[in-house]
């Protein structure tokens, strides 16, 4: 991988970087923002949708107004109707969720340390019934989305959790 990111050309780079991504697909946690470093990658060609909820999402979020807009199933972005967002808060949630669907559609688990404040805050936050692994890959997700989106609620961000929000910033070109 090392002599992959020597390489000058950087759509080389990127496609090198996405073809050892799919080689290790089914396997989550593969480390690719680690060997991301400081390359300049072109954006992978992925711009998720805001679609309007289903009406299983619907029934969610009335019952769960607290709830912004959730990262879905279907690659797209659904905001709560019944949350009494402006459009800043919107536009935040918006980038939040999309953080989610990047992680999730390119196979980049966070691995980072999670805070004794933040598993705290964010355990009573969580599904019934997920598996304990499972809720931490959220709760990493959600910190990431949440530094990513300027939410206070990220729960005091460890420079490790910065620093990986930082690349997944870059991966998503929202640094230019």
């Amino acid at each position: 991988m090392a002599g992959l990111l020597q390489n000058r050309n950087p759509m080389a780079q990127y496609e090198g970087l996405l073809a050892k991504l799919m080689q290790s697909q089914g396997q989550p946690g593969t480390g690719l923002l680690d060997q991301l470093g400081e390359v300049e990658i072109p954006a992978p060609r992925f711009r998720p949708r805001i679609r309007e909820p289903f009406p299983g999402e619907l029934k969610f979020f009335r019952s769960n107004p607290e709830v912004a807009g959730i990262a879905t199933d279907d690659d797209a972005i659904t905001l709560n109707p019944f949350s009494q967002l402006d459009e800043d808060q919107r536009s935040s949630v918006i980038l939040n969720e999309a953080s989610r669907l990047y992680m999730r559609k390119f196979r980049i688990a966070p691995k980072f340390q999670i805070t004794p404040e933040q598993r705290a805050f964010f355990l009573g936050m969580q599904q019934k019934g997920v598996p304990a692994e499972r809720a931490d890959e959220d709760i990493r997700e959600t910190i990431v989305g949440r530094i990513l989106s300027n939410d206070p609620s990220a729960q005091n961000a460890t420079p490790e959790q910065i620093d990986f929000t930082n690349k997944l910033r870059k991966f998503m070109e929202l640094d230019r």
